[in-house]
């Protein structure tokens, strides 16, 4: 959603790159890390309300 405010983050893993037993929720974790990160540098993290670990169910895709 373009002009909500909103920042939007992806991340490209190569699995030659990956560690064997990584899995999606690995690299969701770090996205969700790195997000947290930015907006407490934005200055709006309780605007955010961004959670400290990635919420059961939630999958990369």
């Amino acid at each position: 959603m373009k002009g909500a405010g909103l920042v939007t983050g992806e991340m490209y893993t190569d699995h030659g790159q990956t560690s064997r037993g990584s899995t999606p929720k690995d690299a969701l974790t770090i996205l969700n890390s790195l997000s947290r990160a930015l907006a407490q540098e934005l200055g709006c993290s309780a605007e955010a309300k961004l959670s400290a670990e990635v919420p059961d169910g939630h999958k990369a895709t």
